[in-house]
């Protein structure tokens, strides 16, 4: 065998080995590196790597996809991370593939800080395509915060030919508990002054509410309203003076208005009064004072006096005589 037809048999020999030992390029590449970013559209804030939010706030995420060839990137998909629960930060991942790329994926990551501790959730409808200068390409369905989504056409060589895929996230706070409203009417004190005077006095128990005027209602015994009295004040107890000078039993309840309603009627500020018949002065005749008794006037009391008058008069002349 010649020496040049030796040189070629061998030649040939290695050539399967030469054909296993050339790499396969892939036939695109999606640019790595600063691509995704994030923008709060309610604050009108620019596209960037982190931004704040505050409770209602929305977002905008947005991916930039561009090959760099040689040829179309095929099939390309996106797919981003939202955190679930309450954060007061959190960082969103995208990553995007395709079936002819190498590396066969390409990720990046956009932040946001939160003031106040909330949620975040994807906005329904909100994911779309469009092209290097903003022109709506088309619009993708929802799901791009779970399995992903793949893109309805491929991503052709150049900057012209560049994607951008975003979609929005809306911002929520926990709202606290509404506090606990109370507010009752708990005691209508009564005070007897006289015969057709009372003094009620009502007094309110309020939580998360502010007194504004209390109701006094008086009704007679037959149920009809001879008075309605409003006291208005802030504070927890108010005085309603009664006065009826028709004889009979009265009933007054208080109603408590406060600046979150009305305690309305109820037994524990009810309350009952009698006003009683004046009395009745009995009246009499004055017997007359006793009578003295008469001097006698006979024989002998006759005699008497004579003897009295006539002893005084011999006195008064002996005592003439003497000092004469």
């Amino acid at each position: 065998m010649s020496r040049f037809l030796k040189m070629g048999i061998a030649s040939l020999a290695v050539m399967p080995i030469l054909a296993h030992a050339v790499p396969v390029f892939a036939a695109s590449q999606i640019e790595r590196g600063n691509i995704y970013l994030v923008k709060n559209e309610t604050q009108n804030s620019a596209f960037a790597d982190i931004v704040n939010a505050s409770c209602n706030d929305t977002l905008r995420f947005r991916v930039h996809l561009h090959n760099i060839g040689p040829d179309p990137a095929v099939n390309v998909r996106v797919k981003a991370t939202l955190p679930s629960g309450n954060v007061n930060s959190f960082t969103s991942t995208v990553t995007a593939t395709a079936d002819n790329t190498e590396p066969p994926t390409v990720s990046d990551t956009a932040s946001v800080n939160l003031s106040a501790t909330g949620s975040v959730a994807y906005v329904a409808g909100s994911t779309n395509m469009i092209d290097i200068n903003g022109n709506p390409k088309a619009t993708l369905p929802d799901g791009i915060t779970q399995s992903g989504v793949q893109l309805p056409s491929n991503i052709g060589v150049s900057v012209d030919n560049s994607r951008f895929v975003q979609f929005k996230v809306k911002v929520s706070c926990p709202q606290p508990p509404a506090p606990k409203v109370k507010f009752a009417c708990v005691a209508l004190d009564v005070t007897k002054i006289d015969r057709t005077r009372f003094d009620f006095t009502a007094r309110a128990s309020v939580e998360n509410a502010t007194v504004q005027s209390y109701v006094f209602t008086t009704k007679n015994s037959g149920g009809g309203t001879v008075d309605t009295t409003t006291v208005t004040t802030n504070a927890l107890s108010a005085v309603y003076h009664f006065n009826q000078s028709t004889t009979g039993t009265y009933t007054v309840n208080a109603v408590v208005n406060t600046d979150k309603g009305s305690t309305g009627v109820t037994n524990v500020c009810t309350k009952q009064v009698t006003v009683e018949a004046p009395p009745v002065v009995q009246g009499g005749v004055t017997p007359p004072p006793a009578q003295q008794p008469l001097p006698k006037t006979g024989a002998a009391g006759v005699a008497g006096l004579f003897a009295g008058a006539s002893a005084l008069g011999t006195i008064g002349h002996y005592l003439f005589r003497r000092y004469r």
